[in-house]
């Protein structure tokens, strides 16, 4: 499952019932997803990603992408050189750096209006943040 703490961009939202769907966390806890939904994302490469089947789990302080699922969807990554190519029908359509455990994946400014500091519960201008920071932070 792709995860994200934002309901921001959703196109279509199914509310989840209170424990119908949880999602066990490194530190052992398990923390409730209330949402399922599809979330287009906008590359800087002008290719939607369409991201199916997104959990809204909002205590999570990173958003994260399923290769797996990616794949599932026709969409291919290739891990080399410290970035993460993502192609669909052979064409390039998204590159993603490597910083420090994590591959960052770059949106459109236009994509996403804010991001959402988790941590301090508090929204930033998206003029205060890079494109590559607002998948992993908003």
């Amino acid at each position: 499952m792709h995860i994200t703490n934002s309901s921001q961009g959703f196109l279509t939202v199914l509310r989840l019932a209170k424990g119908e769907r949880k999602l066990r966390v490194a530190d052992g806890h398990e923390n409730d997803a209330e949402a399922v939904s599809t979330l287009p994302l906008l590359l800087n490469s002008g290719f939607i990603l369409k991201l199916n089947n997104v959990l809204l789990v909002p205590i999570m302080r990173r958003n994260l992408i399923s290769i797996s699922m990616l794949d599932d969807d026709g969409i291919h990554c290739n891990f080399g050189n410290n970035e993460c190519l993502l192609k669909f029908d052979d064409e390039i359509v998204g590159l993603a750096p490597r910083h420090d455990k994590l591959y960052l994946l770059p949106l459109n400014d236009s994509s996403v209006m804010n991001v959402c500091d988790v941590t301090n519960k508090r929204k930033r201008s998206i003029t205060n943040e890079t494109s590559s920071k607002l998948w992993r932070c908003r």
